[in-house]
């Protein structure tokens, strides 16, 4: 047989059915572009929070570096800079320190490598590294702190430097650049400045006597392992520290949130699908009598799927742009959106997103075609022109004398399309579920309930931290019982309760090996042994009380010694390491030993003074405390300070102008909290809640797309039942029906399982939160559950009106011929 190259006449066919299908265009484009939106809008906010989750570690370690090497030599330098695995190497040099008062400013020169580790750290950046002797860049905290004002390039700054002799010298630098510091929310007067390496030059400071370098590794290595196999060629001395930052890489959270943005990206295909297969079953349905013309006429099966998938190609090539595009200017929305800057000001739309998001919807497209148009391919002619796309059951009928009951019928009507009405009650089901879902979690998070259980009290004081000369932050106890007697005095102070911090040592054993695999990404086990002192912090008995009797499940109940020698850790390290049911633990002064058992968690989040612990942080009661130590007086770690309802601003500015005179503290406030936890629920509900409507609204749109369809293909059929002697009333009472049971069926098994999904869900998503509070979303659910019973009714309704403005005669004529 001679081969005709008809592919011309293949794209034209496929461009006038295109053109015929209008009605069926416009739903199946607006699927493509929402799938599309959905698509490119979960991955762009997907990849940007995982950017959020690597610049929130960078601005904790300071840096984007890997490992740290104190002090080293041109040799060790050379070493490492050879090695396979390691990506870069910054170096930072102490060249001088400024002291004003209590305040410190320690005046760095950073390596071009050093410097580029920093920048996410440091973000937002003005200006450029200083390159003259007497350029500075400064924290925009410290220049507002030296003169009062806003940073501005060219701006003159006085600072007094120690010499090498430890005297006091002014000297003038013209300021070059600012930066935000990620140390400043820990102590707002110890702050890092960067100087040129011109400066460096004219001290007598060196890497190896006054730096360290930072060690940024290649992707794929874990930052321990490597620092463990490069210690032995490196050659570390036991005066240097060659460890590791936290090791990003193997992250949980990133490997949770990621596995997370796999599953929904499945879902919205698994929905784009359902919308997008079901358009296109039904319009081939509706067209199979054209196709099996063509057939007849020499077409093969091959050209009939390529004639149907041009179709789908030329509305993808409209349709994913479009989507893609709404996607790109809501990130830029939210890029801009003031309320959630921590967020948002990383927000990144790269290329490579889109064109992922992109081949998604590409092949969630062709998918959804691939079966309606195989199905048009092994069609016979003959079976095309008496195609009816319904089952014929066999099932007996009761006959009667007083007709067919329009209940009866609508129901028969509705089943007799078995995979329609599948995909119907599937898509509004999925829809109406996933949006119930997160309507169901974003209400749980109990914001009240989060803050109660997080703080003791409506205010928390804690002490200042200060950086000695290994470049450690170290807890300044400047919290006092004179200073306690103060904050007594202000008015809307109801109680002021200190918290008493101890020290204490542990011998490190395999009893601790759950501890030492949460810690182990950061330091060695040899290393932890060494250094495994922590810190013991204690509430008042009646708060302890109180706590045990809110959650007793999560008290230990192998308990063997009384309470004042049970210890405890915070709820939120649940799950994550327990400590050995008993063990010793050593006072730092007098050597006294005390055998301690482990009681469980505490549903409060404290945190002790000590920055540089490898211990865990223990919870006791007063009692406790008052065995350990014996005559020596534990420090004041924190202050709690409960206000009147209504007075927590005007008391924290009060007791806020009283600290000052004492020191430098921190401040935590349940206001502040609430107002946090206020944003980032906004956040969740508008992200959240816009997809699962999104989801919700495909399922609708499925509906009426099916209704619509499924009434205009059953015209003649409709019809004829007018014709042979049944009502328009009553006719257009068997189509509203149908819509009513569709409702019913979706709403029954929403109502049931998916109210039953949703708190599975929420079961799950409170084992990670701990103060969520489940409640039934029966608003939502009647709001939804009215929607879509007057969507139901109505679009069968409206589809049917149109049908009826030709006379029978007209319509029986239509499908004839």
């Amino acid at each position: 047989m001679l081969k005709v190259n008809n592919q011309k006449v293949i794209k034209t066919l496929s461009k006038r059915l295109l053109k015929e299908n209008k009605s069926r265009n416009k739903v199946a484009l607006l699927a493509i572009v929402l799938t599309s939106f959905m698509l490119s809008a979960l991955i762009l906010f997907g990849m940007n929070a995982n950017r959020f989750i690597e610049v929130n570690w960078i601005q904790s370690a300071g840096t984007a570096a890997d490992a740290y090497l104190t002090n080293p030599t041109e040799l060790q330098l050379s070493t490492l800079d050879k090695a396979s695995s390691v990506e870069r190497i910054g170096q930072i040099t102490q060249a001088a320190s400024s002291e004003i008062g209590d305040d410190r400013i320690e005046l760095s020169y950073l390596s071009k490598e050093a410097y580029h580790m920093k920048q996410d750290a440091l973000y937002p950046i003005n200006g450029e590294y200083p390159k003259k002797q007497d350029e500075i860049m400064l924290s925009k905290e410290a220049v507002d702190y030296l003169t009062g004002s806003t940073p501005k390039k060219g701006m003159e700054i006085e600072l007094p430097i120690l010499d090498e002799h430890g005297k006091q010298v002014m000297q003038e630098f013209t300021l070059t650049g600012w930066f935000t510091d990620p140390l400043f929310s820990k102590d707002p007067f110890a702050s890092m400045g960067f100087v040129s390496k011109a400066y460096l030059e004219s001290t007598n400071h060196t890497l190896e006597n006054n730096g360290y370098a930072d060690i940024q590794f290649k992707r794929g290595i874990t930052p321990l392992d490597e620092v463990e196999r490069l210690e032995q060629q490196v050659n570390v001395f036991d005066s240097q520290q060659f460890a590791t930052y936290f090791n990003l890489s193997g992250s949980s959270d990133q490997m949770m949130m990621l596995a997370g943005i796999g599953v929904v990206v499945l879902l919205i295909m698994f929905s784009g699908y359902l919308l997008i297969y079901n358009i296109f079953y039904l319009s081939i349905s509706h067209d199979i009598q054209s196709y099996g013309l063509l057939k007849t006429i020499g077409t093969t099966a091959k050209q009939l799927q390529q004639i149907i998938r041009g179709q789908a190609l030329r509305l993808s090539v409209i349709g994913i742009p479009i989507g893609s595009a709404l996607a790109i200017a809501l990130a830029f929305g939210f890029a801009l959106y003031g309320g959630l800057p921590n967020f948002f000001r990383y927000w990144q739309v790269q290329l490579v997103l889109i064109l992922l998001s992109s081949l998604f919807s590409f092949m969630t497209v062709f998918i959804s075609v691939w079966k309606p148009a195989r199905k048009v391919g092994k069609i016979s002619p003959v079976e095309a022109t008496r195609y009816t796309d319904i089952k014929v059951q066999s099932k007996k009928t009761k006959a009667t004398t007083n007709g067919g009951k329009i209940g009866k019928m609508a129901w028969r009507n509705i089943f007799r399309h078995g995979k329609r009405t599948t995909v119907v009650f599937m898509s509004l089901f999925f829809g109406l579920t996933t949006f119930l879902s997160v309507f169901t979690i974003v209400e749980s998070l109990d914001i009240e309930n989060y803050v109660s259980n997080s703080m003791i009290s409506d205010i928390e004081i804690r002490n200042g931290y200060m950086m000695d000369d290994e470049g450690n932050y170290e807890p300044v106890y400047n919290l006092s019982h004179k200073l306690i007697k103060e904050f007594e005095t202000v008015s809307g102070v109801t109680d002021v309760s200190p918290q008493y911090e101890s020290k204490y040592k542990a011998e490190f054993s395999d009893a601790f090996s759950s501890y030492y695999h949460w810690a182990k990404d950061s330091i060695s086990k040899a290393e932890l042994a060494k250094r495994f002192e922590g810190e013991i912090i204690s509430l008042k008995n009646e708060d302890f009380e109180r706590l045990l009797s809110l959650h007793p499940a999560k008290v230990n109940s192998n308990i063997d010694l009384s309470r004042e020698k049970t210890v405890y850790l915070r709820q939120s390290l649940e799950g994550i390491y327990e400590l050995p049911s008993n063990f010793v633990i050593t006072h730092p002064i007098t050597g006294e030993q005390f055998r301690v058992n482990f009681g469980g968690y505490l549903p409060l989040n404290l945190d002790s003074s000590g920055l540089n612990n490898w211990a865990p942080t223990l919870i006791v009661p007063e009692k406790f405390m008052e065995n350990f130590n014996g005559k020596y007086q534990p420090e004041i770690g924190s202050v709690y300070v409960s206000v009147e309802k209504g007075k927590d601003k005007e008391v924290q500015q009060q007791i806020q102008q009283i600290s000052e005179e004492y020191g430098v503290f921190q401040f935590e406030t349940k206001e502040a909290i609430r107002d946090s936890l206020q944003l980032s629920k906004i956040a969740i509900s508008l992200i959240g809640g816009g997809f699962s409507v999104l989801l919700a609204l495909i399922g609708i749109v499925n509906f009426i797309n099916i209704m619509f369809t499924g009434i205009i293909n059953r015209k003649q059929e409709l019809s004829v039942l007018e014709s042979i002697g049944m009502t328009r009333k009553q006719v257009k009472k068997m189509v509203a029906t149908e819509g009513v049971y569709y409702a019913m069926i979706s709403l029954g098994l929403v109502w049931t399982i998916g109210n039953g999904i949703a708190y599975g869900l929420f079961v799950l998503f409170n084992s990670v939160s701990k103060y969520a509070v489940y409640q039934f979303p029966l608003i939502p659910m009647v709001v939804v559950s009215i929607v879509v019973l007057i969507i139901c009714i109505t679009v069968p309704l409206l589809t049917f009106k149109k049908m009826t403005k030709q006379s029978i005669t007209e319509r029986l004529k239509e499908n004839m011929y």
